[in-house]
Protein backbone atom coordinates (compact mmCIF):
# COMPACT_ATOMS: atom_id res chain seq x y z
CA UNK A 1 0.00 0.00 0.00
CA UNK A 2 1.24 3.15 -0.80
CA UNK A 3 0.99 6.37 1.31
CA UNK A 4 -0.46 9.56 0.08
CA UNK A 5 0.35 12.71 1.12
CA UNK A 6 -2.29 14.50 2.90
CA UNK A 7 -5.04 16.38 0.96
CA UNK A 8 -4.20 20.01 2.37
CA UNK A 9 -2.99 22.81 0.71
CA UNK A 10 -0.58 23.83 4.12
CA UNK A 11 1.43 20.33 3.37
CA UNK A 12 4.52 22.29 1.75
CA UNK A 13 4.33 25.10 4.62
CA UNK A 14 4.13 22.14 7.44
CA UNK A 15 6.25 19.79 6.20
CA UNK A 16 9.15 22.79 6.09
CA UNK A 17 8.15 23.56 9.67
CA UNK A 18 8.09 20.04 11.05
CA UNK A 19 11.59 19.58 9.13
CA UNK A 20 13.14 22.58 10.92
CA UNK A 21 11.61 21.89 14.11
CA UNK A 22 12.93 17.95 13.41
CA UNK A 23 16.31 19.11 12.53
CA UNK A 24 16.22 20.98 15.41
CA UNK A 25 15.39 18.05 17.79
CA UNK A 26 17.57 16.03 15.62
CA UNK A 27 20.89 18.07 16.31
CA UNK A 28 19.40 18.45 20.30
CA UNK A 29 19.50 14.70 20.56
CA UNK A 30 22.83 14.16 18.19
CA UNK A 31 24.62 16.91 20.76
CA UNK A 32 22.75 15.16 23.86
CA UNK A 33 23.84 11.72 22.64
CA UNK A 34 27.60 13.37 21.65
CA UNK A 35 28.09 14.83 25.31
CA UNK A 36 26.41 11.85 26.80
CA UNK A 37 29.42 9.52 24.80
CA UNK A 38 32.28 11.44 25.97
CA UNK A 39 30.75 12.13 29.60
CA UNK A 40 31.03 7.99 29.60
CA UNK A 41 34.39 7.86 27.57
CA UNK A 42 35.28 10.37 30.69
CA UNK A 43 33.79 8.24 33.28
CA UNK A 44 35.91 4.84 31.42
CA UNK A 45 39.20 6.75 31.56
CA UNK A 46 38.59 8.10 35.38
CA UNK A 47 38.08 4.14 35.75
CA UNK A 48 40.86 3.34 34.18
CA UNK A 49 42.84 6.05 35.94
CA UNK A 50 41.41 4.88 39.47
CA UNK A 51 42.29 1.10 38.62
CA UNK A 52 46.41 2.02 38.18
CA UNK A 53 46.62 4.49 41.02
CA UNK A 54 44.37 1.21 43.14
CA UNK A 55 47.56 -0.94 41.67
CA UNK A 56 49.97 1.69 42.22
CA UNK A 57 48.65 1.90 46.01
CA UNK A 58 48.61 -2.12 46.13
CA UNK A 59 52.32 -1.75 44.80
CA UNK A 60 53.02 0.66 47.43
CA UNK A 61 51.57 -0.83 50.23
CA UNK A 62 53.25 -4.22 49.51
CA UNK A 63 56.88 -2.45 49.01
CA UNK A 64 55.73 -1.14 52.35
CA UNK A 65 55.15 -3.78 53.91
CA UNK A 66 58.26 -5.72 52.56
CA UNK A 67 60.19 -2.35 54.06
CA UNK A 68 59.03 -3.22 57.69
CA UNK A 69 59.73 -7.27 57.58
CA UNK A 70 62.89 -5.58 56.38
CA UNK A 71 63.69 -3.39 59.73
CA UNK A 72 61.98 -6.38 61.73
CA UNK A 73 64.51 -8.71 60.16
CA UNK A 74 67.12 -5.91 60.72
CA UNK A 75 66.05 -5.28 64.36
CA UNK A 76 65.81 -8.94 65.54
CA UNK A 77 69.61 -9.67 64.12
CA UNK A 78 70.66 -7.05 66.07
CA UNK A 79 69.30 -8.41 69.02
CA UNK A 80 70.20 -11.67 68.21
CA UNK A 81 73.95 -10.83 68.29
CA UNK A 82 73.65 -8.51 71.22
CA UNK A 83 72.27 -11.87 73.32
CA UNK A 84 75.03 -13.34 71.86
CA UNK A 85 77.64 -11.16 72.54
CA UNK A 86 76.50 -11.09 76.53
CA UNK A 87 76.25 -15.09 76.29
CA UNK A 88 79.80 -14.70 75.42
CA UNK A 89 80.86 -12.50 77.42
CA UNK A 90 79.39 -14.42 80.71
CA UNK A 91 81.00 -17.73 79.03
CA UNK A 92 84.33 -16.48 78.94
CA UNK A 93 84.07 -15.00 82.39
CA UNK A 94 83.22 -18.50 83.54
CA UNK A 95 86.51 -20.16 81.57
CA UNK A 96 88.72 -16.71 83.12
CA UNK A 97 87.28 -18.00 86.42
CA UNK A 98 87.86 -21.69 85.89
CA UNK A 99 91.63 -21.06 84.48
CA UNK A 100 91.79 -18.92 87.51
CA UNK A 101 91.08 -21.24 89.96
CA UNK A 102 92.81 -24.21 88.31
CA UNK A 103 96.36 -22.02 88.40
CA UNK A 104 95.35 -21.14 92.39
CA UNK A 105 95.29 -24.51 92.67
CA UNK A 106 98.31 -25.44 90.44
CA UNK A 107 100.59 -22.79 92.76
CA UNK A 108 99.45 -24.33 95.86
CA UNK A 109 100.00 -27.61 94.65
CA UNK A 110 103.86 -27.35 93.63
CA UNK A 111 104.48 -24.73 96.71
CA UNK A 112 103.08 -27.87 98.89
CA UNK A 113 105.13 -30.43 97.04
CA UNK A 114 107.98 -28.34 97.20
CA UNK A 115 107.65 -27.48 100.94
CA UNK A 116 107.03 -30.88 101.56
CA UNK A 117 110.14 -32.37 100.00
CA UNK A 118 112.51 -29.67 101.05
CA UNK A 119 110.82 -30.44 104.78
CA UNK A 120 112.17 -33.87 103.78
CA UNK A 121 115.92 -33.58 102.89
CA UNK A 122 118.49 -34.06 105.65
CA UNK A 123 121.18 -32.03 105.89
CA UNK A 124 123.45 -34.98 105.16
CA UNK A 125 121.33 -35.92 101.82
CA UNK A 126 122.11 -32.13 100.91
CA UNK A 127 125.81 -32.28 101.67
CA UNK A 128 125.76 -35.89 99.72
CA UNK A 129 123.76 -34.42 96.81
CA UNK A 130 126.03 -31.51 96.59
CA UNK A 131 129.45 -33.92 96.54
CA UNK A 132 127.78 -35.39 93.79
CA UNK A 133 126.68 -32.68 91.53
CA UNK A 134 130.68 -31.17 92.16
CA UNK A 135 131.74 -34.72 91.14
CA UNK A 136 129.65 -34.71 88.00
CA UNK A 137 131.14 -31.13 86.77
CA UNK A 138 134.57 -32.12 87.47
CA UNK A 139 134.13 -35.36 84.92
CA UNK A 140 132.60 -33.57 82.68
CA UNK A 141 134.92 -30.56 82.54
CA UNK A 142 137.89 -33.55 82.50
CA UNK A 143 136.16 -34.66 79.29
CA UNK A 144 135.92 -31.50 77.30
Amino acid sequence: MIRRPPRSTLFPYTTLFRSAEMDKEKAEMDKFRSDNIDFLRNGIVDEEKSQWEAQGEKMLFDAKRENVYLQLEATYRQRLLQVYGEVKKRLDYQVELQNASRRIEQQHMVKWIVDNVLKNITPQQEKEAVQQCISNLKTLAGKT
